[in-house]
């Protein structure tokens, strides 16, 4: 019993102690541990494909934390760090993570409440003025039937790109859909479209902040 109190006792003295040593930072460490997938899986799970993690910095519980180790997961949409052991890998608390910033990608936390018709979740804001582009990155595990009768298992990709305008969003992924919720200035962003030889194909992302920056000086 007095061998079990004095570990108990031992234990909390070295929590005590690393929170002391890493001041603010010990509010971010505070999630579940995070396990790496099967490696029988195909693909993996992670933005960019990048299943190392990368200097970024996050806004947790009000708290803006700069050089931190993070990495994104869309298949759980859940954001990972590393604690200073560099060994283990948690989970940050969704509900507290205002954003982050990763790959020089700004990614930003919708609640129920802010996220309208949309669902919860993490999304790269690409464009925010007097309207915002947002897109919502996805790897969802999938499985199928292999050659020889086995299951496999593999992360298939999406996007979905969305504008928002008047306090609502709405699904814009293509041309004729963003021009369609811009028709107040259609004729104008027409033109401009033209004149400046946007290319929707190529990067439909960054064609669609050229044109979301252009309706705000319009707009103006």
């Amino acid at each position: 019993m007095a061998d079990s109190t004095s570990e108990q006792l031992a234990s909390a003295a070295a929590i005590t102690n690393f929170n002391k040593k890493i001041g603010d930072q010990s509010r971010l460490y505070n999630g579940a541990e995070y396990i790496f997938y099967d490696a029988v899986i195909k693909g993996n799970p992670y933005y960019n494909d990048t299943a190392t993690f990368e200097p970024g910095s996050v806004i947790y519980d009000g708290i803006n934390y700069s050089g931190v180790s993070l990495l994104f997961d869309l298949n759980k949409d859940c954001v990972i760090t590393l604690l200073p052991n560099k060994f283990t890998m948690i989970k940050l608390i969704t509900e507290r993570v205002r954003s982050f910033d990763i790959s020089g990608h700004h990614f930003i936390y919708l609640d129920k409440e802010k996220s309208g018709k949309l669902a919860p979740g993490f999304y790269n804001q690409v464009y925010n003025g007097g309207v915002e582009l947002l897109v919502k990155n996805k790897k969802l595990l999938q499985k199928t039937s292999g050659l020889s009768g086995t299951i496999e298992y593999f992360f298939s990709e999406s996007k979905e790109i969305y504008l928002k305008k008047g306090g609502v969003y709405t699904s814009a992924n293509s041309k004729g859909a963003m021009l369609n919720i811009l028709k107040d200035k259609s004729k104008e962003l027409k033109q401009y479209i033209g004149t400046n030889n946007i290319n929707f194909d190529d990067n439909k992302e960054q064609a669609m902040v050229k044109v979301a920056a252009y309706y705000d000086q319009l707009t103006k």
